[in-house]
């Protein structure tokens, strides 16, 4: 039996992927079951029962010495000279030849298989697979190494699942998408900044589709939301982390626009209402007609000023009646 066979049954068995660090402890724990179901077999203490041992001795050792300082303080306190009681002798009876264990076979073979060898068993099985043309074959992912089938055999396998269609993303979409994944963790409003328009409606799709979760708050003013992706990304693009981007090392770099600060707001006083009937006045318009009402007040005010004077000359020029 080879290592990469012992492996490749873990993969299949296991609904879930398994890292290098999960294929170690399985292949331990394998060698440790066997060791206990052979104690168990040849009536030795199991090491649970081991451990309830010596945890019964180490209470016993405990009470004997609460009970010996008791004995001290009250033989002080009579004035009397403390005496240790003497132990009984115990006759331990003749024990038994402790049978010993041959642990042998493959499970103890592979119990302290280094992380290189599994790294290796798992690129050897690949070579296998593709010198064979299985229709499946190993990757790994953000969650560890998984048997998947081939793309090419996805027509005949989406008749297992006719309720799952393929989702495509549109490009408003993609392009935040792909501004989260270089540069995550990342606030809205950055990403605002980079595309120039307001993403409210795409960030609720991506959080939807499991694709972009919220990661935290930025420790900047307002504490705005931080997003990152999931391991649905990961796993939709075939990717094990985010420096499996394309150009990741630069794209990470780049300096990108800032977010304008948000506006303050004031309080001011509330503005006048427009009568009903104005229409909108350009500013320039709006405030030569203001300067134009502002000469109309002025020269009427001045007309009513010299009115009673024109009236009083009138009256002075025109002769009496009677004269």
């Amino acid at each position: 039996m080879q290592l990469k066979q012992i492996i490749e049954a873990l993969l299949i068995a296991s609904p879930d992927p398994l890292t290098i660090e999960g294929l170690q402890a399985l292949l331990a724990g394998a060698a440790k079951t066997a060791t206990q179901e052979a104690e168990e077999a040849a009536g030795m203490p199991t090491e649970s029962e081991r451990k309830r041992k010596a945890k019964e001795e180490k209470e016993r050792a405990r009470l004997k010495k609460k009970a010996e300082r008791e004995a001290k303080k009250k033989a002080k306190a009579e004035g009397k000279e403390y005496v240790p009681p003497e132990e009984p002798e115990i006759e331990m009876p003749e024990s038994e030849p402790i049978p010993q264990l041959v642990l042998e076979g493959p499970v103890y073979d592979f119990a302290e298989t280094t992380a290189e060898a599994i790294t290796a068993s798992l690129e050897e099985l690949v070579a296998d697979y593709d010198k064979a043309e299985h229709s499946f074959t190993i990757l790994e992912r953000a969650e560890g190494w998984k048997i998947f089938t081939r793309p090419a055999y996805s027509p005949w396998l989406q008749q297992l699942f006719p309720e799952k269609k393929p989702e495509r993303l549109s490009a408003p979409a993609l392009e935040t998408l792909a501004i989260v994944a270089y540069r995550q963790p990342i606030t809205k409003a950055a990403i605002e900044a980079v595309r120039g328009v307001s993403c409210d409606g795409v960030m609720q799709k991506l959080l939807d589709k499991n694709i972009v979760r919220i990661a935290g708050r930025a420790e900047l003013p307002g504490r705005p939301l931080l997003y990152e992706t999931t391991d649905v990304f990961f796993e939709h693009f075939g990717i094990r982390s985010v420096d499996d981007l394309p150009n990741a090392a630069e794209l990470r770099t780049v300096k990108l626009p800032e977010p304008e600060p948000e506006p303050v707001e004031v309080e001011s006083a509330p503005a006048e209402a427009a009568p009903e009937d104005s229409e909108d006045v350009p500013v320039e318009d709006a405030e030569a007609l203001s300067l134009e009402e502002e000469n109309e007040e002025v020269s009427a005010e001045v007309g009513d000023e010299e009115a009673p004077d024109a009236e009083g000359a009138a009256s002075e020029e025109e002769p009496p009646e009677n004269a």
